[in-house]
């Protein structure tokens, strides 16, 4: 009841893959519907797969429910490695979802917004560690969102931020 009370009063939402992955099945379902009441209620509701196979009993399972949680989503944060993972073509995820953001690595990062589409280069980082790095691009790429920035330019804050986290050991620190 706290958390459906906070995140239906809340500006934006986060979920990413790894609490759907430790949650069971009813609990998961209660997120997900609470995370579809938040978003009729004006939450934003941005998701990111970041899928970590070992947590789920099966890939199949795991994308069940990766699924069910993009239906609650305004915004879609994914890697091509959760894509590749999850068996989807990621324009099946944007006709789903108002906004998409695959992210490629070291390669181009693509994006979806309506019906906009467009590939944002990015520069290579030789990675020490990649702690953190997916949360690190979320957290600054919906950032520059809420700051007003367009896509491409909130997709270069993104790997601006993950580049600096993959250049620690151990992730970022504040």
């Amino acid at each position: 009841d706290d958390l459906a009370s906070a995140v239906a009063t809340a500006d934006l939402a986060v979920l990413r893959g790894i609490t759907l992955a430790v949650l069971d099945d009813p609990q998961r379902g209660t997120l997900v519907d609470l995370l579809q009441r938040a978003r009729g209620h004006g939450t934003r509701v941005a998701i990111d797969p970041n899928v970590r196979p070992r947590l789920w009993s099966s890939i199949a399972e795991a994308a069940r429910w990766v699924d069910a949680a993009i239906d609650a989503a305004d915004v879609v944060l994914a890697s091509a490695e959760d894509v590749r993972l999850l068996g989807v073509a990621a324009e099946q995820w944007a006709h789903r979802v108002p906004e998409l953001v695959v992210t490629g690595g070291d390669g181009a990062t693509a994006g979806w917004h309506g019906p906009s589409h467009g590939t944002v280069a990015v520069a290579p980082v030789t990675p020490v560690d990649t702690t953190g790095a997916g949360d690190a691009f979320d957290a600054a790429y919906l950032l520059a969102r809420a700051s007003g920035a367009e896509v491409p330019d909130a997709v270069l804050a993104g790997h601006t931020a993950a580049a600096h986290a993959v250049r620690l050991l151990g992730g970022l620190r504040w």
